[in-house]
């Protein structure tokens, strides 16, 4: 009995999470040619991931930080987070000097992986998490790698 108690317990949590994150497409904004396109693409695709019909910054700052939450629930993607070193990104190690802590460090890189560049990859890793409960490892690698290409 406390077994079925679990799994009803995770099958709620995941229609929870569907109803605030869509995992029902695929990234497909790389794939335009043209630069506005892609740009056009890409953002409506964020909005796709967080249901969102405008563009509203708080809005998907908060929602961002709840999926911060339920990704770092993820041991894989936590070590990910944890083990991040320096970026060729000059940008982004700017900010991550000024992080006073782990968690804003951890929340600064979370943010970065959904720029232009990483999005699509990020997406897949939050749809292993919440339509199957953990990110496969073959996804982690390929964010992983794109990483140390840049």
């Amino acid at each position: 009995m406390l077994i079925n108690i679990n799994i009803m317990s995770l099958v709620s949590q995941n229609v929870n999470m569907n109803k605030e994150y869509s995992t029902d497409f695929i990234c497909t904004y790389k794939f335009h040619k043209e630069i506005k396109e892609q740009d056009f693409f890409y953002r409506t695709q964020i909005l796709q991931l967080f249901n969102m019909n405008d563009w509203n910054d708080d809005l998907i700052d908060k929602k961002r930080d709840k999926l911060f939450d339920i990704m770092c629930s993820d041991a894989r993607f936590n070590e990910f987070l944890n083990n991040f070193n320096k970026s060729d990104d000059n940008f982004l190690n700017t900010f991550l000097i000024f992080c006073s802590n782990d968690t804003e460090r951890k929340k600064m890189i979370f943010t970065y992986l959904f720029s232009f560049d990483l999005f699509d990859l990020t997406h897949m890793c939050i749809c292993d998490k919440i339509n199957i409960g953990v990110v496969r490892e073959d996804n982690m690698n390929k964010l992983q790698l794109n990483i140390m290409k840049k």
